[in-house]
C-alpha cells in the first residue's frame, strides 16, 4: 500500500441533483482529501454538469471530470466509463472510491477505509450501509459461515458490532454503493461490465477482485444510503417491479454462470419467494419471472444482454 494513497472518486448518476449535491457535500468534508473525481451523468443532465462545476470552483483541488453519456445503459456502463477514464486522466491515482449519488458520507469514512485496507493488506474494502433511521441497510457477504449466519441477524450497526466484531472480514461480494478498492485489482481483473443495467453489477465486479485479491468489510465505518422518496407512486412500483426482475435475472446468471460466485446460488430461490410474496402470484408475475430464469440462468445472460432488454420492452408495452 502506498504512504501517500491518491483516490479518485468514480460515480454513476441518473436525475439525481439535490442528492448527488449532498453527496459531493460529504466528499468535500472527508479527512483524508480526494486526489480527484469522474462522474458518469447517464442522463446526460445539464443541471448535472451544472451542479459539478459549482463543486469544482468550491474546491480546494479541482481535479474534476465530466462525462455525459448519450444513453443510459444502467450503473456498471457509467462505472465503466469513469474507471476508464480515471485510468486515462489520473496517471498517480493509487485507489478507485466507488460510490453511489446517494450516499452520505462521515468526514472519516475514507481515512479509516485506507486504514482498514492498509493494515489489512487488502484491496477492496466495503463498510457497513445505514438507512435513514440508522439500521442496516446493506451488509457486505460474510466468507466465513458463522458471520453469515450472524450478522442476517442485526438490525443496528451495534448488533453487527456484537455480534461480529469491528473486522475486518473477509467478503464474497458486497453491494457497491461504498467500495474503496485498488488500482493495481482493477488493472489485473478489469473495470465494471456494462451487461447488467442494475442490481448485479456490483456482486460481480467484487468478487472478481475476491477471486484474485484480499476482499474485506469492516463493521466501524458506516455509509448511510439514502435513496429518494418516491413522488410518482405508480411510476415506483413499476421501477421496483423492474429491478426486481433485473435482480432475479442478474442472480440466476451470477450464481449459475461464474466460477468465483461462492455461495450465490444458495439465494437464488429464496428471491425469487420474496419476488412473488412482494408482487404475488399471477400469470403476469409467473411468466415475468420464467422468463429471468430463462436469460439468466439457461441463456447465460445478465438482465443487460438483448434479453432483458426485450423483457423490460415487453413490461413497457403491457403497461
Amino acid at each position: 500500500m502506498q504512504n501517500h494513497p491518491k483516490v479518485v472518486v468514480v460515480m454513476a448518476t441518473y436525475r439525481r441533483v439535490s442528492e448527488l449535491l449532498r453527496c459531493l457535500e460529504s466528499i468535500r468534508q472527508q479527512t483524508t482529501p480526494i486526489h480527484g473525481l469522474v462522474l458518469a451523468d447517464n442522463a446526460n443532465d445539464p443541471l448535472i454538469l451544472d451542479l459539478l462545476r459549482k463543486f469544482e470552483k468550491e474546491s480546494t483541488e479541482p481535479n474534476l471530470s465530466y462525462l455525459g453519456l448519450k444513453e443510459n445503459h444502467g450503473c456498471g456502463a457509467g462505472l465503466k466509463a469513469a474507471e476508464e477514464e480515471a485510468l486515462q486522466i489520473y496517471p498517480n491515482l493509487t485507489h478507485f472510491w466507488i460510490l453511489d449519488d446517494d450516499v452520505v458520507l462521515y468526514p472519516t469514512a475514507l481515512e479509516k477505509l485506507l486504514s482498514h485496507m492498509h493494515h489489512a493488506e487488502a484491496d477492496l474494502m466495503a463498510p457497513i450501509l445505514t438507512d435513514g433511521q440508522g439500521n442496516l441497510w446493506g451488509f457486505p457477504e460474510p466468507r466465513d459461515a458463522e458471520l453469515r449466519k450472524n450478522i442476517r441477524l442485526c438490525v443496528t450497526p451495534q448488533d453487527g458490532i456484537t455480534k461480529l466484531g469491528l473486522g475486518p472480514f473477509p467478503l464474497w461480494w458486497c453491494t457497491g454503493a461504498c467500495v474503496l478498492v485498488s488500482r493495481r485489482a482493477v488493472e489485473q481483473v478489469g473495470v465494471h461490465r456494462e451487461d447488467y443495467w442494475m442490481l448485479g453489477e456490483d456482486h460481480e465486479f467484487s468478487m472478481r477482485v475476491g477471486n484474485k485479491f484480499k476482499t474485506m468489510f469492516c463493521c466501524d465505518v458506516l455509509v448511510p444510503h439514502l435513496p429518494p422518496a418516491a413522488t410518482d407512486v405508480a411510476q415506483a412500483e413499476q421501477g421496483h417491479y423492474l429491478k426486481f426482475l433485473s435482480l432475479l435475472q442478474n442472480l440466476c446468471y451470477n450464481g449459475f454462470h461464474l466460477n468465483y460466485s461462492g455461495p450465490m446460488k444458495k439465494y437464488v430461490l429464496g428471491n425469487y419467494r420474496r419476488f412473488f410474496r412482494t408482487f404475488n402470484y399471477s400469470f403476469r408475475t409467473m411468466s415475468h419471472a420464467t422468463l429471468t430464469v430463462w436469460y439468466g440462468l439457461i441463456c447465460g445472460q445478465p438482465a443487460g444482454g438483448k434479453g432483458g432488454e426485450k423483457l423490460r420492452k415487453r413490461i413497457y408495452l403491457e403497461h
